[in-house]
């Protein structure tokens, strides 16, 4: 009996072009790495973003519990 191979997925730098038109454009090593940096960058801005309106959301309900607490002319 014969086994059967299992084709493996291969990673933008190492598939081929049918058309030629990938050549060039969005593969290879230098494209794999900015797509990773585009993803680390991602994620920065992310959780950035996201402690920063934590943080502003705070400031905001300080600010208007310190004006209810105010008294009243």
């Amino acid at each position: 009996m014969k086994k059967k191979t299992i084709k493996r997925a291969l990673s933008p730098s190492e598939r081929e072009s049918i058309t030629g038109f990938s050549d060039s454009f969005g593969s290879g090593r230098e494209y794999e790495m900015r797509r990773k940096r585009r993803k680390i960058l991602t994620a920065v801005f992310t959780v950035f973003i996201t402690v920063l309106l934590i943080t502003i959301g705070y400031f905001v309900t300080e600010t208007l519990l310190n004006i209810t607490e105010l008294p009243v002319e």
